[in-house]
């Protein structure tokens, strides 16, 4: 029994290895540019549920990388990767199932594909329901649920969230310090790589007192610290960040 349980075992492990092998394989082509190498080395592994495999040939599909755009066939591969809890797959098929790309145009299923994505915290399935809540388009309009997940999503390092907040706070005036609370996020934003904000960050620092202003430099370092996420990878672009979110790398 023992040595069963073993081989087992040992059985498992070379399996994983192998497959390891294999995407390291096909991830190094794809790095290269040879997309339909990496594809071909690919589709194996995803069909056996790989879910980076699965999440790169949904990515190849919905920009034509070594294959003819085929956005049924992305909404295939992320909806494999999605029936695994997969965040990054859960929100690419929440976007594609919004927009009416590869499957019926769908809000309400694209809202709860965005709420299973916002429950592993995933930060742009978080910015979009901030986003959606803050308006009634989808949803009936509700400002507090919509600040509450823009401020989760600011909190994961989605910079496009703090703009959001920034613009939205600064007309509050219920909110305690909105003003001042306003031209932090607009700071923390660029800090971020927002390269649409300066002039409205520099209005934002104009409306505040002196006093106001005492408070915002005393708050900016500890505010700022939020941004050095970014080191980890959370948020490296740079670029505006009012625009609605997009699809998710998936390699």
């Amino acid at each position: 029994m023992r040595k069963g349980i073993l081989g087992l075992i040992c059985l498992i492990l070379s399996t994983f290895t192998a497959v390891a092998d294999e995407w390291d394989k096909a991830a190094a082509a794809y790095d290269a540019g040879h997309y339909e190498e990496a594809l071909d080395l690919m589709e194996p592994l995803a069909e056996g549920g790989l879910i980076r495999a699965q999440l790169a040939l949904g990515q190849s599909y919905l920009l034509g990388k070594g294959v003819a755009v085929d956005a049924e066939r992305a909404v295939y591969w992320y909806g494999l990767a999605a029936d695994q809890y997969d965040p990054i797959a859960l929100f690419n098929l929440a976007v594609l199932t919004m927009q009416g790309k590869g499957t019926k145009a769908d809000p309400a299923t694209a809202i709860d594909l965005f709420f299973a994505a916002a429950t592993f915290e995933e930060p742009n399935a978080l910015y979009e329901l901030g986003r959606i809540y803050l308006t009634d388009e989808y949803e009936p309009a509700d400002i507090d649920l919509g600040l509450q997940f823009l401020a989760s999503a600011a909190q994961h390092g989605h910079r496009g969230a703090s703009a959001m907040l920034a613009v939205v706070i600064q007309e509050i005036p219920e909110i305690d310090q909105h003003r001042i609370k306003a031209a932090l996020h607009f700071q923390i934003a660029i800090n971020r790589g927002c390269n649409d904000l300066d002039a409205a960050a520099a209005q934002a620092l104009a409306r505040l007192s002196s006093h106001e202003r005492a408070l915002y430099e005393h708050n900016l370092p500890a505010s700022l610290a939020i941004g050095r996420q970014d080191a980890a990878g959370i948020q490296k672009a740079k670029g505006p960040c009012l625009a609605p979110g997009s699809l998710t790398a998936g390699l």
